[in-house]
């Protein structure tokens, strides 16, 4: 894997986990649980 595709899948994965945390945030608030 050359280093332009290792950063960009870096990049990738970064915004991946926060828009999940945010899916996570938002079922929690609708469930009235807490986060985390």
């Amino acid at each position: 894997m050359n280093l332009l595709s290792k950063k960009l899948c870096e990049e990738y994965s970064i915004f991946a986990e926060k828009e999940i945390i945010i899916e996570k945030r938002k079922n929690h608030e609708w469930n009235n649980e807490n986060y985390f």
